[in-house]
This record gives C-alpha cells, sequence and structure tokens, in this order.
C-alpha cells in the first residue's frame, strides 16, 4: 500500500513560525560538512540538537548537507515511510534555520535505509517488486521534502543518492519524472548523487544541474599504508573524477567524504561498522591527503565532509573530525578553497586587562 503525505509526516505536525533567510551565495562554491540529522538519537545520547553550527562556520565552511533518513522494509519494498531517526518537519526546519543563522546555506537530500538489516541489502540494491509502486512512493517523498524545501530556503535539493540499481539508462524516464514534480515545488538546482563505484550509472543525470558524488574512495589496501600511499590513490581518484566531470558537463560537488576514526579506514571509508580499534592518525592522515588533493583540484566544486554528529574526540570512532586531528586538515582545505583569511575565521584575543 502506498503511503500518504500524512505518513511522510513523523509526528510532530505542520512547521510553525517563520524560515530564516538564507545567506547569499558567496560564489566559492559547496564546501562544508554533513549533518547528522537524527533528533531522536541525539536526546538518547544527551547531544544537543540542533547542533552549534557557528562551530561549523568556524571551520571556514559556508554549506552544510543535511540528509533526510527515510527507510524501506527490504530491498524488494515497494513503499517508503519514515524511521525511528527521520526528523520530524518542526526539527527539520529548525536545524535548517539554525544552519542560516550561522551563515551556512543548504543543501537538503532524502536518504534511504533498508530495515531488514541483512549484509549487503541496502540503498544500492534496491529491486522493489512493484517497481510502479515504489516509483510513486518515491515522488510522493521528493514532493513532501521539495515542499519544504522551498519554504524553507534551502539552497539545492537532491533529488536522491547512491540509487545505484535504480539509475540505469532504463530508468531516465522515471528520474525525469521525479524531476518534474521537483521543480514544480522547488524553484532551485537540483543535484543527483552517484555511489563512488558506479560512476557509470548516469540514468538521473540529464534530469538534474549538479552532478554528485558519495565520494568513499579506498585510499589503501592495508591498515598501515604510509601518507605518501594515501595522497597518491587520491591524486589517482582525482583524475578519474576530473574524466568524469568533463563526460557530464556539469558541476561536480562530492556530497559526501570521510573516514570513520578507526584502523583500516583508509581501505573501506563506507564501513562504519567495524570492531577495528580508534585510530585517530589514520583518519587524520586520509584528510590530509584529501584535503591537498582537492585543494588543487579547481573541476571540483565543492565538498561535504561526513558526518558531523557528536562530541567526537578521542574516544570517538565515528566519522566526525570534531575534536580530533582531522579538523585541522579540514580547516586548512576550507580556508584555501574559499579563499578566506585566517583572521576571519578566530574571534579577536580579549583586551588586556
Amino acid at each position: 500500500m502506498l503511503l500518504t503525505l500524512v505518513a511522510l509526516v513523523p509526528a510532530g505536525g505542520a512547521v510553525t513560525a517563520s524560515p530564516v533567510q538564507a545567506p547569499a551565495d558567496d560564489g566559492t562554491g559547496l564546501w562544508g560538512v554533513g549533518l547528522g540529522a537524527w533528533p531522536a538519537e541525539a536526546e538518547r545520547r544527551g547531544f544537543a540538537f540542533p547542533p552549534d553550527l557557528e562551530e561549523v562556520r568556524g571551520l571556514g565552511a559556508n554549506h552544510v548537507l543535511i540528509p533526510v533518513t527515510l527507510e524501506q522494509e527490504s530491498i524488494y519494498a515497494s513503499s517508503i515511510g519514515p524511521s525511528a531517526t527521520t526528523p520530524t518537519d518542526q526539527e527539520l526546519a529548525a536545524l535548517i534555520r539554525s544552519a542560516h543563522r550561522a551563515r551556512l546555506r543548504v543543501s537538503l537530500m532524502p536518504l534511504i535505509e533498508v530495515q531488514s538489516g541483512e549484509r549487503d541489502h541496502w540503498r544500492g540494491v534496491l529491486v522493489p517488486r512493484d517497481e510502479a509502486a515504489w516509483w510513486a512512493s518515491y515522488e510522493q517523498t521528493v514532493r513532501h521534502y521539495a515542499t519544504l524545501a522551498a519554504r524553507e530556503d534551502v539552497a539545492l535539493f537532491v533529488l536522491g543518492s547512491e540509487l545505484t540499481s535504480l539509475s540505469t539508462d532504463r530508468h531516465q524516464k522515471h528520474w525525469h519524472h521525479v524531476a518534474e514534480v521537483a521543480r514544480r515545488h522547488f524553484p532551485g538546482p537540483l543535484a543527483w548523487v552517484s555511489n563512488h563505484d558506479a560512476l557509470d550509472h548516469r540514468g538521473a543525470l540529464a534530469a538534474v544541474d549538479v552532478a554528485g558524488v558519495s565520494a568513499y574512495f579506498p585510499l589503501a589496501d592495508d591498515p598501515d599504508a604510509a601518507p605518501p600511499e594515501l595522497a597518491a590513490r587520491f591524486q589517482q581518484v582525482l583524475v578519474r573524477l576530473e574524466a568524469y566531470q568533463r563526460e557530464v558537463d556539469q558541476p561536480l560537488v562530492l556530497f559526501e567524504v570521510g573516514f570513520p576514526s578507526v584502523d583500516g579506514a583508509a581501505m573501506a571509508p563506507w564501513d562504519y561498522t567495524t570492531g577495528a580499534p580508534i585510530d585517530l592518525e589514520e583518519q587524520r592522515a586520509a584528510y590530509a591527503a584529501v584535503a591537498r588533493g582537492l585543494a588543487r583540484a579547481p573541476f571540483i566544486e565543492g565538498a561535504l565532509f561526513w558526518g558531523w554528529f557528536g562530541p567526537g574526540g578521542a574516544f570517538d570512532r565515528y566519522y566526525t573530525v570534531r575534536d580530533k586531528p582531522a579538523e585541522a586538515e579540514v580547516r586548512r582545505l576550507l580556508i584555501a578553497r574559499r579563499g578566506l583569511a585566517v583572521a576571519t575565521l578566530t574571534p579577536a584575543p580579549a583586551p588586556s586587562p
């Protein structure tokens, strides 16, 4: 049974109060972080929500990605709905407004999780039993969040991410229709995000304005790879991405880039479930390789580092660079790519007594 629009609005009802106008586009691209938009999880773990986004601005960021986590029962399911971690519309609006107050522009992105939990069953391998019903459900999802994005002055709407099995040439007509639905409700540019291993799946690209990549490219073959190896591997990635950008002839943005702070993260950056020990230095070295490469890659018009959630720190295994050595690498890149003076990012010292 297809979900109704009411089912797509988790408990909390209609959005109230007034939106906060987005800051003007500064013309330097989309540089910043992806936010963990999980208010229920934040409450359970004692994290502030919305988080203090002035801290993100202080990194040198001008943009944040907000993924809206939705779910379907299995890879075979034909409908999509909210999960236990889906923010209410009020919570989502509060997060967007918090970003705008911190002078950060926003991209909004529906993101599907698979509830079944079977290994290797994820959004990249969806095979709906009833494809027509799945597309109708997805269009309804896009309509709802595109409308919210327009109301909240969001800068860019991501039409879909990492849906590899549903983005072949055969699916072009579906994506054109989904894009038409989005454009009826959202006046800004649309993006599509390809998984790093599926750049040849381009069924959605003709329907959007911005080509995105979920850039969890492996940078090593063993957990003890030296920094020069990481840098060399990322240079190979950049060669591939530059060729890709020329072929698709669209602005290219890395909508997700990241490494968890664990041993072996550079080998499989997408794997946040590993039980490997914490390794802050490997995370820093991987981010350093990426940051140095992106500083000299003008064909890439933005990168959003995943994922800003929680306090971070030395005992955190997750992707966030907050209060970790990797934070300095991200800050250096954002300052370099946005042409900022360091003085604009740090508060003036207190006057002497």
